[in-house]
């Protein structure tokens, strides 16, 4: 499954992905923080939608993303 960069503000669109706290092969729990970005105005944490195995990150640290990009790619488990 596919883990899309979300819209946080009406005005933003886009973020900078400031940082992974995951690794590919990680297994993650529904709710826990993947990942941190970054807009103009604030900081927020892109969560895991569901159990699953992170599979492939496909956004590096430092990149600026658009609204609705693939962030990585999830296995629910």
């Amino acid at each position: 499954m596919d883990l899309c960069m979300p819209k946080f503000e009406e005005t933003a669109d886009s973020a900078v992905l400031v940082s992974w706290h995951k690794q590919a092969g990680d297994t993650v729990a529904q709710g826990e923080a993947l990942a941190e970005v970054e807009t103009e105005k604030f900081s927020h944490p892109i969560e895991a939608p569901c159990n699953a195995v992170l599979r492939e990150i496909r956004v590096v640290a430092g990149e600026e993303v658009e609204v609705g990009a693939v962030l990585a790619i999830l296995e629910p488990t």
